[in-house]
This record gives structure tokens, C-alpha cells and sequence, in this order.
């Protein structure tokens, strides 16, 4: 698979549409150190200039976010959509029974909204480091640098669904989610113009991501990722 599959791949999961060319640009900026390898994986942040003010930040819902003031639900409610400039970010799933499994499900949430949160304003927002970690929060770092770098917003819609935790100890935990990035675009924050390349392409709209999860002091965090695209078998569940 080329680069360019591989991009078109990205552009339509997990916020992180930061394909290989991005990548070996990031490295070219930076006097070519590599930044970790897991970097030229990253699938869910997308980073951007913002130039016009971010419309309607959600309250987060976890005191010491800074995430301003919106008339979004809560982290704590079944549904909730979070709206940031011209980008939407929706968690379309209800929040288990479990209360030890919906405290790992709210804290991704918050984690995912302050990761996209940074990522639109080139910086990291106070306390995404609270809640990513590891390679994910590495990741994050390439991510931010390259949206700056090629001057994009994301754009339309994003949605996560059938969103579970499969797995947790004391101090771990994985949870998985398909997105829906059907409606999901980049777009110059100047003009407004669409960048195509980050578009998905019919087959390539829904994938299954896995998230692993740690136990900070107080709340769970982001530290690691993996997705499958639309034509793998345990990405099943998630099409249409």
C-alpha cells in the first residue's frame, strides 16, 4: 500500500489524518529526526491554523479543562456532540451501566476533546497532558506540528459509535469504538476551501479503533492507539 493509500486510509479514522508525506515533512522541518517511529501512524488528531475564533467550546464537564463555554451536553450524558470552529465531534453511544467502565469512557472523552481541542489551536490546551500519555501523546506532538505546518482545519463531522470497553485491570484498560467519518473534511481556515486529499473515499468511511488506557492520578488517560480500516474483518461491525 502507497502512501497515498495509506493517507486516504487515515483520512478516514480517528482523528488522525497524518499520513507518511507529512511525516518525512515534519522530519525535513526538524533537521530530520525521526520523532518516533509510531508517529507515521497517527490517525486521529487533526492539526490546524486557526485564524477565526473557535465557536462554541463545550463545557467539558471535569473541573480544570479550560474548554470554555457551549451548549453541548456533558461528557456524562448517552450522547453528546462537541463543537469546535467548523468541526464537530460526536459520541453517539450511551455510557454503560458499569460505573468503573463509564468513568474509562468519560475520561476518553475528555482525552479525545482536548486532544482535537489542541490540535485546532497548534498548542497544548490545559490538561490534554492529564489525560494523553506515551505514544499517543507523541503522536499528538507530530500531529499538532504537521496541521501548523500545512495550514488545515478539520472540518464537517466526526463520529465515534459503539463505543465498549473489552478489557481492564486496576491500572489498564482497552476500549474500542468505530468512527464514522463520512461527513468528516479539512478545510485552508483562510478561505475555506475543502483540501480533497483528506476526503474519505467511498469504502474507506468507517473504521474500528482500539484505544489503550491508564490510570492517572484521578482519571484514566490516552497512551496508546490502533485502528482497522473498512475492509478488515473485525472492522465489521462498524459499517452501515
Amino acid at each position: 500500500m502507497d502512501w497515498r493509500e495509506q493517507r486516504n486510509l487515515r483520512a478516514e479514522g480517528v482523528m488522525l489524518r497524518y499520513d507518511r508525506e507529512q511525516h518525512r515533512q515534519w522530519k525535513a522541518d526538524h533537521g530530520g529526526a525521526d520523532g518516533g517511529a509510531r508517529g507515521g501512524r497517527l490517525l486521529v488528531v487533526l492539526g490546524a491554523l486557526v485564524a477565526l475564533s473557535v465557536v462554541g467550546w463545550i463545557v467539558i464537564g471535569h473541573a480544570g479543562t479550560g474548554a470554555g463555554t457551549g451548549s453541548a451536553a456533558s461528557p456524562s450524558s448517552s450522547e453528546e456532540s462537541v463543537q469546535l470552529g467548523p468541526f464537530t465531534e460526536v459520541y453517539d453511544s450511551p455510557l454503560p451501566a458499569d460505573p468503573a467502565q463509564a468513568k474509562i469512557i468519560e475520561d476518553f472523552r475528555q482525552g479525545f476533546t482536548l486532544w482535537m481541542k489542541s490540535d485546532v489551536e497548534m498548542s497544548f490546551v490545559s490538561p490534554v497532558t492529564n489525560y494523553v500519555t506515551g505514544h499517543a501523546l507523541t503522536d499528538m506532538t507530530h500531529a499538532v506540528a504537521a496541521g501548523k505546518a500545512h495550514n488545515r482545519v478539520p472540518a464537517g463531522t466526526d463520529r465515534l459509535f459503539l463505543t465498549q470497553v473489552t478489557a481492564m485491570t486496576d491500572t489498564t484498560a482497552t476500549l474500542t469504538t468505530c468512527e464514522d467519518g463520512v461527513n468528516y473534511r479539512e478545510e485552508n481556515p483562510d478561505t475555506g476551501e475543502i483540501d480533497p486529499a483528506y476526503t474519505p473515499q467511498p469504502g474507506q468511511e468507517y473504521v474500528l479503533e482500539t484505544w489503550q488506557m491508564v490510570r492517572r492520578s484521578g482519571n484514566w488517560a490516552i497512551s496508546d492507539f490502533s485502528y482497522a480500516g473498512s475492509s478488515d474483518p473485525s472492522a465489521a461491525a462498524c459499517q452501515p
